[in-house]
């Protein structure tokens, strides 16, 4: 927190991957698969190779659960929750859809009980990559 003027402004937290490299993007079956599977040190690290697969896979079958009853994609619903947390995220957008599901994450928001079905399955991760 800093102050100018008088005027107090809050500094929030910017997670820069709040849909997890794309993990919570897709369902479960879908991520272990591709050209950034293969690629990216950090979801080998964090998702392919965890030391909690179960504790993963519920959570993203939790995220497409909600998706799939609120009627929206499975980033709004990683999105939205991020915000929910008061962190303001930051999202790719390298299309147009991106851009429009980041808009909607901003716009949508999870129930409480939903938030608490999304963070129940939850285990903390190895710090990776520092």
């Amino acid at each position: 927190m800093s102050a100018l003027h008088g005027h107090r402004f809050v500094s929030n937290p910017a997670p820069r991957s709040p849909i997890a490299k794309g993990v919570l993007a897709r369902p479960h079956s879908d991520r272990t698969t591709g050209k950034r599977a293969d690629s990216d040190r950090h979801i080998k690290v964090l998702f392919v190779n965890s030391p909690n697969p179960e504790a993963d896979k519920e959570i993203t079958d939790r995220v497409e659960k909600v998706a799939k009853k609120r009627g929206v994609s499975m980033s709004v619903v990683a999105t939205s929750w991020v915000r929910g947390k008061g962190c303001i995220p930051i999202v790719g957008c390298s299309t147009v859809e991106r851009i429009e599901e980041a808009v909607q994450g901003l716009q949508f928001r999870l129930t409480e009980d939903e938030q608490k079905y999304l963070e129940e399955p939850y285990r903390a991760k190895p710090v990776s990559g520092y």
